[in-house]
């Protein structure tokens, strides 16, 4: 019984660790614009410097977007 219980921890344990955002870094000398949607055709709301931290939320290797 104490294996499962250890066994329940580690798996609800490595659950939260996937739920948290990723700080990231923009370290290229370059202007990234930050739209309002995750299409080009989307009006840019600023444009992000290089050095700015960023969290990214969602990661959609899919279609190339993150939040």
């Amino acid at each position: 019984m104490d294996v499962l219980r250890i066994l329940t921890v580690l798996l609800l344990a490595s659950l939260s660790l996937t739920t948290e955002a990723a700080t990231r870094y923009i370290t290229d000398n370059l202007n990234v614009p930050l739209r309002d949607g995750p299409s080009v055709r989307n009006k840019v709301l600023k444009n992000i410097k290089s050095g700015t931290r960023v969290e990214f939320i969602v990661d959609d290797k899919e279609s190339g977007y993150s939040l």
